[in-house]
């Protein structure tokens, strides 16, 4: 199954003792119950520094084999999921910040309940994404490689491979040593015709199977065979099993409750309609292996861009279709070529869908699509009619969107398509706001705890927020602008398209009042959709409520942290003071255990002698003089040995003194070495905010920047407009062609002045086309120039 489609709850869980990482999810057993289970990233992923940092699968780069972690890898605080199944992290240098993406599907199963990471392949069969071959058997295909990305490769089969003993092997040298011709494959493989003579040879019928023959060595196609064997039925497997997912992932978002309820049911159908027709287009462009990847996720994408959508539009049914359509256009464009890493014009072109027709292996995808759902609203007891309300509209919205992202047109072309006209320029499916900071928001981070004490606990919390804080503040970074931006470039682009009509127009204009009025209105008409585009974008340069926000949290950062570092400071001089005292301290309390000692023998020595010298009372003695001599024994030895134990009393205490001296100075200096030590932890919490307030200064600077460029172009082409409003005025001469010659000029002028965008391209090439068309080969040197001007822009260019 799946991984993401046939489980819940997914989450990183990162434990902090080994810094390992780990993907944890509840799966869903055969049976249909739950297991909870977790796979270790670090073993089966690492980051890959080479040219452009990314994920990678290989196993010699994994982050175990290369002895690091994922976590280490990143940027501290970055490696999360995003929709779910989608693995983000980011890597920052001095001049570049690298956002790195990997679907997990592409690595992880779910077998039984079980997460299980796919062995390394390199069967074409299972890593190819499309694949095709012209009669001469030049083959191209789009293969999976370690970071999760496509990579086109070809190989000529009488170029690159020999055919021996029925078999495709490597050329050796570069000898070419047949011929091929009539070549046709399909998910069997490849069949064609052989000779080692073009004209006059014997041609031989020949095949090769992609089961174990044919593979992907990192991206590149070889005749070398591959390490495993793959069924030849393995594409229809993962056909199958991708239209019952993604009919599973359809119902289990929109809801069972919401298709049965009619006050939800037009929002419920949107969702489940941008989900499968969202699959439907991924598994036209790409097949096997690469289309359970990437599918699944960019389905959940669409779906979830109608389901968070608010305003008034996404309940209405008569606009459901249309706003699936939206919300699948939008999930491939913006997330079809950062999950595969080439265009989406390029990966359509690869798999044929430019014609309209499937990829080379071809499968019944709607009618799969549409049994899968009508099993699954039987088994819960939704009425059929629900589904068929919406089931036969799949094909021609996912290929209506489809025929816009090939023709590189606008979203309002494709509102366009469904006969929607009035609202040019408006956002239907408007994200919800975005999350101010606050006391009671929770930060995307997890707060880290500090066991060993309070001082360095409290100091971590206090980084902490702050990186909190700054990290609610990213989705505010840039959104008003962005959307503004894309307001402001349809705008322009309309203008635009408007000057073009009046190109056409102008053989019909005669100079009098009607016909001039016409023309004003068009080029007035313009010149207020130009206006509008920079309104649009005026209105969020002056907006600065969310630097201010950055600023006033930096202000604190560096506030905290120059207080953190005075606090450092005088830590480590009362630790440079102690280590001056301790020596001298310790030294006198061996001075003073040598004096304790030398008393202590001291008072021994005269026990033993006065014990000795009055061992017992001498014969010679009278009786009564013998009693008075043992009475008295005890206090003439009591005040012998007084001098003795007097010194060594003295010599005890002043040890004692001078060892609790050293104890409370060796506890001071470990509690403060132990506090110190610690300190690195919130330098580099510091540290991460500051990188933070950087980056979002940067993203803020940068939004701000591209703003400015549509202002600079606005107020190029203001001028020029506005002496287009002068052109052709009344009284006019047609057989004065000063006039259309500077018309036609002021126009290109206009479009030359707009190239700053890849919105403008279509409009200006267009303009170009009727001018050249309009003068043939006596064009005048001013519009000329203006066309080579055109030409020569950049991206005017053909790609």
């Amino acid at each position: 199954m799946v991984f993401s489609t046939s489980s819940r709850n997914i989450r990183l869980e990162h434990d902090a003792k080994t810094d390992l990482t780990y993907l944890h999810a509840e799966c869903q057993t055969d049976f249909g119950d739950y297991n909870d289970y977790s796979i270790c990233l670090d073993e089966h992923l690492g980051v890959s520094q080479e040219h452009i940092p990314a994920f990678d699968t290989s196993k010699d780069r994994t982050a175990k084999a290369l002895g690091k972690t994922l976590q280490s890898s990143v940027d501290p605080g970055t490696l999360s999921l995003r929709s779910t199944s989608v693995l983000f992290g980011r890597v920052s240098s001095a001049d570049h910040v690298h956002e790195l993406i990997f679907y997990l599907d592409l690595l992880v199963n779910n077998e039984d309940g079980c997460l299980v990471a796919h062995a390394g392949s390199t069967s074409l069969l299972k890593t190819a994404a499309s694949i095709k071959s012209n009669e001469r058997g030049e083959m191209t295909a789009l293969l999976l490689t370690p970071n999760g990305k496509l990579a086109a490769s070809g190989l000529s089969l009488r170029g690159d491979c020999e055919y021996d003993d029925g078999r495709l092997k490597p050329l050796p040298g570069n000898v070419m040593k047949w011929y091929v011709r009539n070549c046709s494959l399909d998910y069997k493989g490849i069949k064609g015709e052989w000779s080692y003579q073009w004209e006059g040879g014997d041609w031989q019928k020949w095949q090769a199977s992609f089961e174990d023959q044919l593979s992907n060595a990192n991206g590149v196609m070889s005749a070398e065979d591959p390490n495993e064997r793959v069924d030849e039925t393995y594409p229809v497997s993962c056909h199958k099993q991708l239209q019952k997912e993604l009919a599973n992932l359809a119902l289990n978002m929109a809801g069972v409750e919401a298709l049965q309820n009619e006050a939800s049911r037009a929002t419920a159908q949107c969702v489940y309609s941008s989900i499968v027709a969202t699959g439907f287009l991924v598994s036209n462009l790409v097949f096997g292996r690469a289309a359970l990847g990437y599918a699944p996720a960019l389905a959940f994408i669409a779906g979830s861009a109608v389901q968070s959508a608010t305003g008034p539009f996404v309940g209405n049914p008569e606009m459901r279709d249309e706003l699936a359509a939206i919300a699948m256009y939008r999930a491939l464009k913006n997330e079809l070529p950062t999950a595969t890493g080439i265009s989406f014009n390029e990966l359509s072109l690869l798999a044929d869908v430019d014609t309209f027709s499937a990829p080379a292996f071809d499968f019944n995808y709607i009618e799969d699509l549409q049994t899968y759902s009508m099993e699954l609203f039987t088994k819960q007891g939704i009425d059929s009619s629900i589904l068929d309300d919406m089931k036969y509209q799949w094909e021609n919205t996912g290929w209506t969107a489809m025929k816009i992202l090939m023709n590189r047109t606008s979203e309002d072309s494709l509102k366009h398509e469904f006969d929607d006209h009035d609202h040019d320029g408006v956002d239907l499916l408007p994200p919800p706001p975005s999350p101010s900071p606050g006391p009671d928001k929770k930060p995307p981070p997890e707060k880290k705890k500090d066991d060993e004490g309070d001082y360095i606990g409290e100091w971590t919390k206090n980084m902490v927020d702050i990186q909190d804080q700054l990290y609610l503040l990213e989705p505010s970074v840039g959104a008003d602008v962005e959307q503004s931006t894309k307001n402001a470039l349809e705008a322009i682009a309309n203008g635009l398209t408007r000057l073009n009509d009046l190109l056409d127009y102008w053989p019909d204009y005669k100079g009098d009042d009607a016909t001039n009025e016409k023309r004003i209105q068009m080029i007035q008409s313009a010149i207020d959709l130009v206006g509008k585009g920079s309104k649009t974008v005026k209105g969020t340069e002056e907006d600065n409520s969310v630097l201010d926000q950055v600023t006033a949290l930096d202000e604190k950062l560096v506030s905290l942290t120059s207080q953190f570092t005075k606090e450092a400071t005088d830590e480590q001089a009362e630790l440079d003071k102690l280590k001056s005292e301790l020596q001298p301290a310790v030294e006198k309390m061996f001075a003073d255990q040598k004096i304790y000692q030398s008393a202590q023998n001291e008072l021994l020595a005269a026990l033993k002698k006065i014990g000795e010298e009055e061992h017992k009372h001498g014969g010679e003695a009278t009786i009564e003089g013998g009693i008075r001599w043992y009475k008295d024994l005890l206090r003439r030895r009591t005040s012998a040995l007084e001098p003795f134990q007097k010194a060594a009393d003295i010599a005890n205490a002043t040890y004692l003194q001078s060892e609790q001296t050293v104890v409370h100075l060796q506890t001071r200096q470990a509690t403060l070495n132990d506090i110190h030590k610690r300190r690195y932890a919130i330098y580099r919490e510091s540290a991460k905010a500051e990188m933070i307030v950087r980056a979002l200064k940067m993203m803020i600077e940068g939004t701000k920047r591209e703003e400015k460029r549509i202002l600079s172009v606005v107020d190029l082409m203001s001028v020029t407009l506005d002496n287009l409003l002068h052109i052709g005025e009344p009284p006019y001469h047609r057989e004065n062609r000063k006039v259309e010659d500077d018309l036609c000029t002021a126009v290109l002028a206009v479009h030359r002045e707009s190239l700053v965008d890849a919105s403008f391209v279509e409009s200006a090439r267009k303009a170009v086309t009727k001018v050249q068309a309009w003068f043939g080969d006596d064009m005048p040197k001013a519009t000329q120039q203006e066309i080579d001007a055109i030409e020569k822009n950049p991206l005017y260019q053909p790609s």
